[in-house]
């Protein structure tokens, strides 16, 4: 018998808390919050700097359109000094009016060209500055040339232009589109403000929700830190305690265990090791395992190789084959059973062997133990079986002198009253040895598989009703009363054999009429039932013990103990059991106790009979039997 071998996974001592990974995991957090503090803290410079130049940028603004709305003031000014100086050299012809009027010219050509570079797109793009800087140009052209003429002596002319109302009308115009543009401009200078204003206020308000939230971070950080204090002081004190308890378990091990390096030196040993190797830890440390651990092949006596050595080469897990000897320290030997695993960091390094090992040798007495009850049970049915056939071919000669005796008796006149009792008694027991030995041919052919069966169709109604039949006088003088229930008048037909179906109802009713008392009823029930024939054999009777049921259905076995019981060979309930099951069909026995009847279900796969003819044949033989 090939043992079954205790193969431990491959060890890994990142498991049992033998590194430093709490405190890896401790310095990692920590230094995962700095980080996530400074990412914050960086994210609210980045907030509060991007706030501020939002708010720069729209004090920017207010301040580049107060500007543009002053140099449009000095620009009109001027404007106006030109023209003053303008209308006075045409009334006076004094050159003297004409050096303001040079000065304001040159002045306004400065101004629109600072004015056009300092104008945003948005501002170049509205009506009133673009129609202001093109009438602006028209107004000086309109004055120089009224001063040109008026030079030239050409007064009447320079008047007439004057007189035309062209200068006055483009001085309308530039004042109308200067006020439109001073109305735009103050407009768009009070939102700027007012942006300014909420700009301050939400700037001030992220500067408050970002200082809490990192004064909010840094304490759940401080307590975080605080907790991951205590947790690793807890591990540390759980992992001493996993250190004392492994320690515990390895050397309260029922099996051996050996621990050795890369280099397959022992490094640890048990106590149970040290009884089966003959070598304590303090002699075996240090030392090639092989040379502690010896084993040979019980059967070749050859050195096996050590399971240390090949683990450390192929980087599995290896058992011992069957038969192998430790050899002790002072040569004993004993049969052993072991497997040796990798043992491993967490990065998948070997790290060395853990080596398991047991001592054998009861197991191995155990297998003995084993064959020996099996041979002695093969023997045992061997005689149970040659009894049988020796007392089957023993009881059939008496059985044919005491048939053939009966016949002369039942013939001869003399003492004719004696005779008759005697043949009756005689025939009665005949009949009782004949079923025994029916019996006993019956279990022996089932024992040794030479049952045979004469299959054919079978009518499960009128088989039950001729059953009762049969039992009828019997049950009438022993006063209990025989009752069937069947499911269908047509027949319940089967596939099996007539004669041997018979001895299961046989078996059972008589087994029923055996431990029912007067009074009581029995009661035969046939129905159909999922393409199932079931047969129910129902009593009032003595009832089965519920320790009882589970044997009920063995060879040479009673219930001594229930009440009313009577004697008998204990074989009927057996044959009837294994005649089913030769029908690919099942027996239930059940019984609510002692005193309270028992019932027996039957079940029995239906055979369909489809053919119209068949079933009228049927009929007319159940006609007839009626």
């Amino acid at each position: 018998m090939k043992s079954k071998k205790r193969i431990p996974p491959s060890t890994d001592f990142a498991d049992s808390n033998w590194d430093d990974s709490p405190a890896q995991k401790r310095t990692s957090r920590i230094g995962g919050f700095f980080v996530a503090m400074g990412a914050l803290l960086l994210l609210s410079i980045c907030l509060i700097y991007w706030m501020q130049r939002l708010t720069d940028d729209k004090r920017a603004e207010v301040a580049a359109r107060r500007d543009t709305v002053g140099r449009l003031n000095i620009l009109f000014s001027t404007l106006k000094d030109a023209e003053t100086g303008q209308r006075g050299y045409l009334l006076t012809l004094n050159p003297s009016y004409l050096r303001p009027f040079d000065s304001a010219q040159a002045r306004i050509k400065k101004d629109l060209q600072q004015l056009a570079v300092g104008l945003d797109a948005t501002q170049k793009a509205a009506p009133d500055f673009s129609h202001l800087l093109n009438l602006i140009p028209q107004k000086l052209n309109e004055l120089t040339q009224t001063v040109d003429l008026a030079s030239q002596g050409k007064i009447d002319e320079a008047l007439s232009i004057v007189r035309a109302n062209e200068g006055k009308n483009l001085m309308d115009q530039i004042r109308l589109s200067f006020a439109n543009i001073k109305e735009d401009e103050d407009r768009a200078v009070s939102r700027a403000e007012r942006s300014v204003h909420r700009t301050d206020i939400e700037r001030d308000i992220l500067s408050c929700a970002l200082v809490i939230a990192n004064l909010a971070f840094l304490v759940w950080a401080y307590n975080r830190i605080q907790r991951d204090e205590q947790a690793r002081d807890e591990a540390i004190t759980d992992s001493e305690r996993q250190r004392e308890l492994l320690k515990v378990t390895m050397f309260s091990m029922g099996d051996g265990l050996i621990v050795t390096d890369l280099e397959g030196r022992i490094m640890l040993m048990n106590r149970v090791s040290e009884e089966l190797t003959g070598w304590t830890l303090a002699q075996a440390k240090g030392r090639p395992c092989h040379i502690v651990f010896r084993i040979i092949n019980e059967e070749t006596r050859l050195t096996v190789e050590s399971p240390v050595t090949k683990v450390l080469r192929e980087g599995v897990v290896v058992g011992l084959a069957n038969h192998t000897l430790l050899i002790q320290r002072d040569g004993k030997e004993i049969p052993i059973d072991d497997s040796g695993a990798p043992i491993r960091e967490s990065n998948g390094n070997l790290r060395g062997v853990v080596l398991i090992f047991r001592d054998f040798s009861e197991h191995r007495a155990a297998e003995k133990n084993l064959r020996r009850a099996a041979d002695g049970l093969a023997l045992a049915n061997s005689a149970k079986d040659a009894f049988l056939a020796r007392l089957s071919h023993e009881l059939r000669n008496p059985l044919g002198a005491i048939l053939g005796w009966i016949g002369l008796m039942m013939d001869s006149t003399q003492g004719q009253n004696i005779q008759s009792q005697g043949l009756e008694v005689v025939h009665r027991n005949a009949i009782i040895l004949s079923k025994l030995v029916s019996d006993l041919l019956d279990v022996s052919r089932i024992t040794t598989g030479t049952m045979s069966l004469e299959f054919g169709e079978v009518d499960l109604s009128l088989l039950i009703n001729a059953a009762i039949q049969t039992f009828v006088p019997e049950g009438n003088d022993k006063k209990v009363m025989l009752v069937s229930v069947l499911d269908k008048k047509e027949g319940i037909i089967v596939s099996g054999d007539s004669v041997r179906l018979s001895e299961v109802l046989t078996n059972l009713i008589s087994n029923a009429l055996k431990f029912t008392p007067e009074g009581g009823v029995i009661t035969i029930s046939l129905r159909e039932e999922n393409q199932t024939a079931i047969i129910e054999v129902e009593d009032t009777g003595i009832g089965i013990a519920p320790d009882f049921l589970d044997r009920i259905f063995e060879p040479f076995t009673q219930d001594k103990t229930a009440p009313g019981w009577i004697r008998g060979m204990g074989l009927g309930l057996s044959i009837t059991k294994s005649l089913v099951e030769l029908h690919h069909g099942t027996i239930q026995a059940e019984s609510k106790g002692s005193g309270f009847g028992s019932k027996f279900t039957v079940r029995l796969p239906l055979k369909r009979v489809d053919n119209l003819a068949m079933r009228e044949a049927v009929r007319n033989v159940r006609e007839v039997a009626n």
